[in-house]
């Protein structure tokens, strides 16, 4: 074995014996510069350097406040409801760069009005950092309504954003980066939703048992279906004519395209008409609701 072999070796096993690296205690802070940094650089190839995170509980008041000329406001939507994303007009830029031209330029952007292909190319970046976020701040304090929150429209606007959110203080998530080493800052605010007040009698084990026992007697309630041959279309004299006795011409494909409908009248299921224990019988064939051939025109 060489003397440079030995070294490696040597190195190796004193590398083995080295306790690991305590590992890093999770903040909100540290979840949001991880989702941005690995998010946007995942989606899009956007690097960037995290420069810092505030966070403050805003009035509904001040939403509008909150946004400047240029800047890029959406409207995110979660099981709790509408929050939104508000991108500056540098960090709005950075991202259309990136995917259009392939790099960050060196020049700043200029304030201009945020058109729906900027959202629509702002969308799954957001998405992708919102992902991120969510899976690496899962249990922090101030932060469950960032679950499950994602992009769902552009909003026209402050005022548009602002009247589109509950009439509730939100928390408002601020960070700054600078952009691919461009000298560039860019700023990110995030609104979330405001918690919603559950009743005591609905939390936890009872929230469960309610749930449960609403479940069993929602089960154990009656639907009324109707069993539907043939649909025939007449005219008003004929049908006003018709008498016990006369015969009405049904398609014979009708036997095969029974519509079981529900009591608004939409068909929820279809199949063919048969026998079972001496009674009429449904043989279900398919749940498809989609529209079945149209029947003949009937005669009396």
């Amino acid at each position: 074995m060489t003397e440079g072999a030995v070294r490696t070796v040597l190195q190796r096993k004193a590398g083995a014996a080295r306790p690991a690296a305590p590992k890093a205690e999770m903040t909100v802070e540290r979840a949001w510069r991880l989702a941005l940094t690995r998010g946007l650089s995942a989606a899009i190839g956007l690097t960037l350097r995290f420069v810092g995170h505030a966070t403050c509980e805003v009035a509904p008041a001040e939403i509008p406040e909150l946004v400047e000329q240029g800047d890029l406001t959406l409207l995110l939507e979660g099981p709790w409801g509408f929050g939104a994303a508000v991108l500056d007009v540098q960090l709005m830029a950075a991202i259309t760069e990136v995917q259009t031209m392939g790099r960050v330029l060196g020049r700043a952007a200029v304030p201009r009005v945020p058109t729906p292909t900027d959202a629509a190319l702002v969308a799954d970046p957001l998405d992708r950092v919102l992902k991120e976020f969510e899976a690496r701040a899962s249990g922090l304090d101030g932060v469950a309504t960032a679950t499950g929150l994602r992009f769902a429209t552009l909003a026209a606007g402050a005022d548009a954003m602002a009247l589109a959110l509950r009439d509730e203080p939100h928390r408002l998530v601020e960070c700054r980066m600078e952009l691919d080493g461009s000298g560039r800052e860019g700023r990110l605010r995030i609104l979330l939703p405001p918690e919603l007040e559950v009743p005591d009698a609905l939390r936890s084990e009872d929230r469960r048992a309610w749930s449960e026992d609403l479940s069993q007697h929602l089960m154990k309630s009656h639907a009324d279906l109707r069993a539907i041959l043939a649909r025939l279309r007449l005219p008003v004299e004929e049908v006003t004519a018709l008498a016990p006795g006369d015969l009405l011409e049904i398609d014979p494909r009708a036997l095969s395209q029974v519509e079981l409908a529900g009591c608004t009248g939409a068909v929820m299921a279809r199949g063919r008409l048969g026998q079972s224990g001496g009674m009429k019988a449904i043989l279900l064939e398919t749940l498809d609701p989609s529209p079945a051939p149209p029947q003949l025109r009937g005669r009396p």
